[in-house]
Order: structure tokens, then sequence, then C-alpha cells
């Protein structure tokens, strides 16, 4: 009952306050955080995702990726989710990151490939190729250097950010060839070569 009374608390003066009596009450609060997703203040879903974070019970990941990869929800909150969801455990947030990768927002995709360099998966790099045709140029840039820090692999002329969408799709096709080839994470170097 006291977990469920801070509740309206993580809006406001004393939402700071109110966290680190959710982080004090720990595991045992997690349940009433999770209800706390579906409040109608934007603010205590972020507040909630934040305590959860701190609580570190990863119990909460199924509640944070499924709120990730809803497309009905705001970005802020799904992207927040996004990120605590990978910080508490990488191996959990797959099936999110593929419902994300196809979002309409633009935003989302881009929280995709920013969030998959913290992964180290081959399913990953398969998830990030096809982002390499993105119609948003910043989106499949940011694809590329998700896929530069997971396989090491960097190829000139290359240019993302001013490409047309026919050579996005053509240098996406070329990756998933070289990938077929290779198909293993690999550290890269310590700068890209230009």
């Amino acid at each position: 009952k006291r977990a469920e009374a801070l509740i309206p608390l993580l809006e406001g003066a004393q939402e700071y306050w109110a966290i680190g009596e959710f982080v004090h009450l720990g595991p045992p609060a997690v349940p009433v955080l999770v209800n706390a997703l579906n409040h109608p203040s934007r603010r205590v879903r972020m507040n909630a995702i934040e305590a959860m974070y701190l609580i570190k019970d990863k119990s909460v990941l199924p509640a944070l990726t499924t709120l990730a990869a809803n497309s009905g929800e705001i970005s802020t909150v799904r992207e927040k989710a996004l990120r605590v969801a990978i910080r508490l455990d990488p191996t959990q947030t797959l099936p999110a990151l593929q419902a994300m990768a196809k979002d309409r927002d633009e935003a989302i995709r881009n929280t995709v490939v920013s969030q998959s360099r913290q992964i180290k998966d081959k399913a990953v790099v398969e998830l990030l190729i096809p982002m390499l045709a993105d119609d948003v140029p910043s989106v499949a840039d940011g694809a590329m250097r998700a896929l530069y820090g997971l396989t090491g692999r960097s190829v000139e002329r290359q240019d993302f950010l001013q490409s047309t969408r026919e050579q996005r799709r053509a240098w996406s096709k070329d990756w998933a060839q070289w990938w077929g080839l290779v198909g293993r994470i690999t550290t890269p170097p310590l700068r890209p070569s230009s």
C-alpha cells in the first residue's frame, strides 16, 4: 500500500524523493511500478522506468520491452524503456528492437540504431543491415556506424548522409552479401578509415 501511495508523487515537486522511496522498498515494489507504466501521466511513466532501473530487478524486462515495442506509446517513454531494458539485460531486448526497427517514427528507428551498439549479437547485425536502406539518411548512417562498431567493416565512398535511397539500397545489399560470407562479430580498430 505504501508503494501504491507513492505513484502520484512520481510527478511534481517530490518526484525524486518518491523514486528514492521506491528504490528503498526494492524488488517488492516492482509490481506497483509495472502497473505505473499504464498511468495516464507521461512523467509518472518515465519516473517509474527510472525507479525500475535503479532497483535493477530484471523481472521488469518483459514490461519494459513490451512498452518499448508499443507503437501507441509516445516516443520518449518508448526510448527510455528500451535504454533501461538494454542496461538491465541486453540479451532480452531483441524482440523489442525488431519491432521498433520497423516503426514509422524516425526517432524510434534512430533509437534502435544507437542502442543496438550495446548488444554484441549476430541477430543485431542482421537487424541493422536492412536499416542501411532506410528512407531517412540519418537512420541509415546510424545503422552503418553501429555495424562498424559490431563488425569492424568500413567501406570507403559509402556516405549515408549524402546518399540517395537507391545508393542506400545497393549498399545494404552489399553489406548483406558480405555478412553472408563473414558472419561474425569482431572488434573494430580504434578509428574508422576514411
